[in-house]
């Protein structure tokens, strides 16, 4: 039983010896020397039983060497139960000198040898021409920029004959209408706006019979009513002095042509009639109260 137990150890002992010894690793560079910065391929390569199995080379950190890239761990079957595992590993370095690529291993026993790189700087050409260092040329000192008087010159020439001859002032032009313009073309509106009242949309109506009562306040009245609402213009009533009953009529005119535009209000015929006559009203009272 004992020899039988011993003869099993040492068969298995031999055919993981025998795997060991099938298992080839071999490590190989692109280029034994580079330029300082160069990339440089290192290929690690293991042959292998398909069987087998290993622990796979520790490439952390190469001493003077930077790692720029690591491919995948490419398999390709060899036949007759063998395949073939290989990496190609990128690096360069920065550091001139000759210097080793460490021994890597697998299962912590096949080991490929380490590889001399030599890392050198750009060769000088001696074919190139040599350049002396040359002694500090002196800086001629420039000219006098007299073209600086002549703009100084120009300038009091040009304040002297401002002096002189000061420009005439424009007159300013009016910018407010006649009130006899301004009242009699708010007014003619008005009558033209009443005879088409019929043919004219709703909306189109109340939208020109309010333009007309507004046109009239910027002309007349230099009121900026253009950018104000039905609420800013009831406050303004007051300051032009209009009776309580004409302000409120006039405000519901207003406040009618807001529903028109704004709520699709259909405003009959006789209330056109009637939006006209307090607009009408108000402007005559507006010209009356006015001074001038």
């Amino acid at each position: 039983m004992k020899r039988t137990f011993l003869f099993i150890l040492f068969w298995i002992a031999a055919g993981a010896s025998a795997l060991a010894q099938k298992i080839v690793v071999s490590a190989s560079v692109s280029q034994p020397q580079i330029l300082i910065g160069e990339p440089l391929q290192l290929t690690l390569r293991v042959q292998m039983p398909e069987a087998a199995s290993i622990t796979w080379f520790v490439t952390d950190t190469f001493p003077h060497f930077e790692i720029q890239h690591r491919s995948a761990i490419d398999t390709v079957r060899s036949g007759a139960g063998e395949q073939i595992l290989v990496q190609n590993i990128r690096i360069t370095s920065w550091d001139s000198g000759r210097w080793n690529l460490p021994s890597f291993s697998v299962n912590g026993s096949n080991r490929t040898a380490p590889i001399a790189i030599g890392v050198t700087y750009s060769p000088m050409d001696p074919a190139q021409p040599y350049h002396d260092v040359k002694d500090v040329l002196a800086v001629q000192r420039p000219g006098a920029q007299n073209w600086i008087w002549y703009l100084v010159g120009a300038a009091l020439l040009l304040v002297f004959f401002l002096l002189l001859f000061p420009g005439r002032k424009k007159k300013e032009k009016a910018t407010t209408a006649s009130p006899e313009t301004a009242y009699r073309e708010a007014i003619r509106g008005l009558d033209m706006l009443q005879k088409r009242s019929g043919e004219l949309p709703v909306k189109e109506f109340y939208t020109e019979l309010v333009g007309l009562f507004r046109n009239y306040l910027v002309r007349r009245q230099d009121y900026q009513s253009s950018s104000k609402t039905t609420s800013d213009l009831q406050q303004q009533l007051p300051e032009w002095g209009l009776q309580k009953d004409a302000a409120a009529r006039l405000l519901e005119s207003l406040q009618l042509s807001d529903a028109v535009k704004f709520a699709r209000f259909e405003a009959s015929a006789e209330e056109r009639k009637a939006s006209v006559a307090h607009i009408r009203e108000t402007i005559v009272e507006l010209e009356r109260k006015k001074p001038g």
